[in-house]
């Protein structure tokens, strides 16, 4: 017999807090490079059993610092940033 229902891989999304002011039924996530806005979407809404109105995505470049006391610098890693509008029946309000 073959296992029903939809398969997911596991992702980790991560909450984060945005730079910006953003509306209350807005959520800023943490998201893998190679997801797309579809599968944010049907992620969520499979996952957690939200419904999702949008997706805006963009690609966060990683800083470069110096290393003390060296002449080299680091590249921090580039990531994903996924702002995700909830419909206002399933959003929380914070207290």
């Amino acid at each position: 017999m073959g296992a029903s229902g939809v398969k997911m891989p596991s992702y980790v999304m991560k909450l984060i807090k945005p730079g910006r002011y953003l509306p209350p039924n807005t959520i800023a996530l943490r998201v893998p490079l190679n997801m797309n806005k579809f599968q944010i979407k049907s992620y969520l809404e499979n996952l957690y059993g939200i419904r999702v109105l949008k997706v805006n995505t963009l690609i966060q470049l990683g800083k470069t610092r110096a290393v003390p006391y060296t002449k080299f610098h680091q590249k921090l890693s580039d990531f994903k940033k996924a702002y995700v509008r909830v419909s206002p029946q399933d959003f929380i309000k914070k207290t």
